[in-house]
């Protein structure tokens, strides 16, 4: 696809021509040719996101009431493989996996001695996080409006999150805000 359409980059705020890598629903992915960043436009909203990720979204892959151990297997399998690279910088302490869905990062990250948070836009799939962890544990809706403190967590996860924000430099700017200050020792970051 060669198509090309004027618009700006959210990352790095280009402007200009960009080529379209695909059209899905009448939403371009584009790809900024200035740092090559691929991002959907127009992007959808935060109300559009939460009724994409309801309760059928996660039934149709077997997540939920009448969760799968094949899905919940692969998909912890797929989350051990991403901490087993972290866990060389970052060993322990309280992790906050943005996007949580059901928790199934932060299970394998407790088994691994983290205190486990989340967050999750979709009302279903964070009700299911907060029955495993707790009411105070998994907060619904996005890291732009959470209430956790500053300086808080050891380690930030945000497994495909990011091209779903609508300004990536201010969410990584938030997320850096609840990491503890890590200029005492090693480890410490957003993954």
């Amino acid at each position: 696809m060669k198509k090309t359409k004027i618009s700006k980059c959210l990352l790095c705020e280009y402007e200009g021509k960009m080529k379209t890598k695909s059209v899905i629903d009448n939403r371009y992915i584009l790809m900024c040719p200035k740092c090559k960043f691929e991002f959907m436009n127009p992007i959808p909203t935060d109300e559009e996101i939460k009724n994409i990720y309801s309760k059928n979204y996660f039934g149709s892959w077997g997540i939920g009431d009448g969760e799968t151990k094949e899905v919940a297997n692969m998909k912890k399998d797929t989350f051990k493989h991403i901490l087993n690279g972290i866990t060389p910088y970052v060993k322990s302490g309280n992790i906050l996996d943005v996007g949580t869905a059901t928790g199934f990062l932060l299970e394998e990250a407790q088994k691994l001695g983290f205190e486990p948070y989340g967050i999750e836009i979709s009302e279903y799939a964070s009700s299911i996080a907060k029955s495993k962890f707790g009411e105070d544990k998994i907060y619904n809706g996005t890291l732009e409006t959470q209430v956790f403190k500053e300086n808080f967590f050891d380690l930030i996860t945000m497994c495909d999150v990011i091209e779903h924000v609508k300004d990536p430099i201010n969410t990584l700017i938030i997320a850096n805000k609840l990491l503890r200050n890590t200029s005492h020792y090693t480890g410490g970051g957003i993954y």
